[in-house]
């Protein structure tokens, strides 16, 4: 599909020649060649005929101006037989040298508005990276590693963690596949700490053995697994779930906790969850866990109007209270499934507890979604998407809240008059923006980039 993109009256000037060149490029090499945080994957330009995952040793051996669309390209061919268009309009916004972009923030100089759309030059054919001379005297020079780090391909997607997929499970594929981590590796090794958020981005579960049997321990880890650290919420940065006096939510009581999302009452809810065990006597109490992208895949096949209608209607959550952070009145309206602009799973708002009582549609209409929870609910309830783990004193789970959700079992204290501390769990949020910084940064440590 051809986009028209407006024309603007101050343009910069087009190129009257285009070198492919060899040792001149050197002078701009550390340019070139700066780790950005991210390397684009959505490219509409043409598609190179191989991929172009192997930067290290291939170089452009020609290039060519070429218009289609009613815009201009560098048309290159490389060493290896791969071929890519580069418009000019990125060549020129995305030049290294100092005057257009900032090397020590990583940020661009260039305003887009100053690049017209017809800009277009000669060339000349010599082996190495790609140099670009503009009308106006202004020089721009690019690496073959730098430009073929920015064409789409399969191994740049999967070098982008987010771009890696979800892979769904049910409670017996998670017995099998649910990855158990080193405390010490997670705190102290880059690639521990790769392999952990990894682990919890694909399947959306992860636990951790052998962690300090103290409080304390939540702040540690998100401090390790996440740029900033924790969230806060209206149960303050971190909570523990123990048996309270006066709860405030039926966490902090030993009844059994249905499957459920943590906080579907706020606009963004908190993606990723964190739950230590500092003490576990309880009989009972085990966590339940539930693959929200599987077990809507199931509820699609099967009940096919129900799942457009919960993925259609708002819901009407509420939550209202009195906790560390004070007094709170949090409301929110969102689908009980969430899905993306191309129907794919997104995330799951479910929460019995919190669903409020406001109607939000007509009677009749509301009688149907009344319905198709009920469904729902009764469904996701089956042995078949349920997996089950006791944790025990110093293991740490870490769960994806937009996807997995997560309950309780009821349990007992030991002994009338127990402390109630006997079974106590401290938790914290995080968010994945965070978390991803993290990731880079650890690749970046074992010598890997993305």
């Amino acid at each position: 599909q051809t986009s028209t993109l407006p024309q603007h009256t101050r343009a910069m000037e087009m190129p009257t020649k285009m070198n492919v060149v060899g040792g001149d490029v050197k002078a701009c090499a550390d340019a070139n060649n700066k780790n950005w945080d991210e390397i684009s994957t959505n490219d509409t330009a043409s598609k190179p005929r191989a991929d172009f995952g192997n930067t290290e040793k291939r170089m452009i051996d020609s290039v060519a101006v070429k218009e289609a669309h009613g815009y201009s390209f560098a048309s290159t061919s490389w060493s290896d037989g791969t071929t890519f268009d580069f418009p000019f309009m990125f060549l020129r916004d995305n030049c290294q040298c100092s005057a257009c972009f900032d090397h020590s923030s990583g940020q661009r100089k260039v305003m887009i508005d100053t690049i017209g759309d017809d800009i277009k030059g000669e060339t000349t054919i010599s082996a190495g990276g790609l140099s670009l001379e503009w009308k106006d005297g202004h020089r721009s020079v690019f690496s073959a590693d730098w430009l073929g780090k920015r064409v789409p391909n399969d191994a740049a997607k999967q070098s982008d963690l987010r771009k890696v997929e979800w892979e769904p499970w049910s409670a017996q594929d998670m017995q099998k596949r649910c990855s158990r981590h080193n405390y010490s590796q997670v705190m102290e090794d880059g690639e521990g700490l790769r392999s952990l958020i990894k682990d919890l981005w694909v399947h959306g579960l992860a636990v951790i053995h052998n962690a300090p049997k103290q409080q304390g321990v939540v702040e540690k880890i998100a401090n390790r697994v996440s740029l900033i650290g924790m969230l806060k919420s209206n149960y303050g940065t971190t909570f523990d779930v123990q048996t309270k006096l006066d709860p405030s939510n039926l966490a902090y009581t030993p009844v059994e906790l249905p499957l459920h999302s943590d906080l579907v009452q706020y606009d963004r809810k908190p993606q990723i969850q964190m739950l230590h065990c500092i003490a576990q006597s309880a009989k009972g109490g085990d966590n339940t866990f539930l693959d929200g992208l599987y077990v809507t895949e199931r509820f699609k096949e099967q009940y096919p109007e129900e799942y457009k209608l919960l993925c259609s209607e708002d819901i009407f959550l509420s939550d209202a209270g009195s906790d560390v952070a004070g007094r709170y009145d949090i409301k929110n309206e969102a689908p009980l499934i969430e899905t993306d602009k191309q129907g794919r799973f997104k995330s799951l708002n479910f929460n019995n507890h919190i669903r409020g009582s406001l109607m939000l549609q007509n009677p009749e209409r509301w009688a149907k979604v009344y319905s198709a929870i009920r469904t729902f609910y009764t469904f996701m309830k089956q042995d078949e998407f349920v997996f089950n783990i006791r944790l025990e004193s110093g293991d740490v789970v870490i769960f994806n809240n937009i996807r997995t959700l997560h309950g309780r079992r009821a349990y007992q204290l030991p002994e009338q008059g127990a402390e109630m501390s006997a079974r106590h769990l401290q938790g914290c949020y995080l968010d994945w923006d965070n978390v991803f910084s993290a990731y880079r940064t650890a690749r970046s440590e074992v010598g890997q980039e993305g």
